[in-house]
């Protein structure tokens, strides 16, 4: 029997326990497919959030949260699916199977105006009918594998880092972390942004909706650190 037999997406009947606890086979589940970065892109700018599970032959073999920005006057719009969909299963990697969901979206959202970018959670290049580069750059995320003990991952470290991470811990700094110095951060986060003038989609007004909208046992937690008491920067 064809696995992806029958492939349909569908987006009913979802709330926040739902949505989280239906993608949890698949071994991707970046925090921008989280229900929490949804509301809180949704509150702080013109989009509206849309999930969807993709089943095949009954079985869920796919999940996607779709962020929207509509185009009132003319219709259509932006349809971004930031580190989706998700597919890798400890059964099914191939990349046929991102093709297949992703063949689903394009069906689903290519009319009417409507324009769908996608970034998958995938490392590399990926090729699928209908898709390619859009050209420009876009951000970029990496995996580091923390369970080496300190030693070896300061060894591997380029030696400009080393050289900061050395004069800092000569330096004395006191560090504090947990979600109480998340306050902290989002502050200071908002004066460099005011003098440095970066451009950025992760404003301090998202990133405090985004602190509000997640559980109590998800919160953000930030890293303090201080000379004296003046923070360090």
């Amino acid at each position: 029997m064809n696995p992806l037999a029958d492939l349909r997406f569908e987006t009913t009947g979802f709330d926040r326990a739902a949505w989280q606890a239906a993608p949890a086979s698949f071994l991707d589940r970046p925090l921008m497919q989280y229900w929490a970065f949804g509301e809180a892109k949704a509150a702080a700018g013109p989009w509206r959030a849309e999930r969807g599970l993709f089943r095949a032959n009954g079985a869920i073999v796919g999940a996607a949260q779709i962020m929207i920005r509509p185009l009132p006057l003319v219709g259509g719009g932006l349809v971004w699916i930031n580190r989706g969909p998700l597919w890798r299963a400890r059964s099914d990697q191939s990349p046929e199977r991102l093709a297949a969901l992703l063949g689903v979206l394009r069906a689903r959202w290519e009319s009417g105006g409507h324009y769908l970018r996608v970034a998958p959670p995938i490392e590399g290049r990926f090729n699928a009918p209908g898709f390619g580069p859009t050209g420009t750059p876009g951000w970029a995320s990496a995996r580091v594998d923390l369970a080496p003990p300190p030693d070896a991952l300061r060894a591997h470290l380029q030696q400009k880092w080393r050289n900061a991470l050395n004069k800092a811990e000569r330096g004395g700094l006191i560090v504090s972390s947990g979600v109480g110095s998340f306050s902290v951060f989002h502050d200071g986060f908002a004066r460099f942004l005011a003098e440095k003038k970066f451009p950025t989609s992760v404003t301090p007004d998202f990133l405090a909706r985004l602190q509000d909208c997640l559980p109590p046992d998800n919160k953000m937690i930030a890293h303090i650190a201080r000379a004296g008491d003046v923070l360090a920067g």
